[in-house]
């Protein structure tokens, strides 16, 4: 299992709208040779899927903590 965050620490206020139509390409993207749907059925036969999604936290031990992630999975 693969599980890992990116941090959006840095990313420029007027790109965090962003964040959600990155995610979505991530996981719909295609290639010359194969069609998103071909790559994503080659990717789950392999790997079980990929995923990426915006996460939106609280740090627990300083609740006025909040921060944002993009959260990426696959296994």
């Amino acid at each position: 299992y693969l599980r890992f965050m990116l941090s959006l620490a840095d990313l420029p206020n007027d790109l965090q709208p962003y964040v959600p139509l990155f995610c979505d390409a991530l996981t719909h993207t295609a290639t010359r040779l194969r069609s998103d749907k071909e790559l994503a059925q080659l990717l789950e036969s392999y790997t079980g899927g990929f995923s990426a999604g915006p996460l939106h936290a609280v740090d627990p031990s300083r609740p006025n903590n909040a921060f944002e992630e993009i959260y990426m999975t696959s296994h």
